[in-house]
């Protein structure tokens, strides 16, 4: 028996259903304090994948000189 999470395919590991509705800022947001979105999980690299590239998350994945926008001597 596979007691795995059920994944659909994403184009790179798997989804895992949206269950859960996070709001992207409080409803009573106050100026000049920093606020921080909740990571969705959405896709994630396999484990090997993600160990190679320093993240499991695809949105986090900036490998560095390939995108001159995150890099700084560019």
């Amino acid at each position: 028996m596979n007691n795995r999470p059920a994944y659909k395919t994403c184009g790179i590991y798997g989804s895992v259903p949206k269950k859960y509705s996070y709001p992207v800022f409080p409803p009573s947001t106050k100026l000049a304090r920093g606020y921080f979105p909740f990571q969705q999980l959405n896709c994630v690299y396999p484990p090997m994948q993600g160990l190679n590239r320093g993240t499991i998350f695809p949105e986090l994945d900036r490998p560095y000189g390939v995108d001159p926008e995150y890099t700084v001597d560019a």
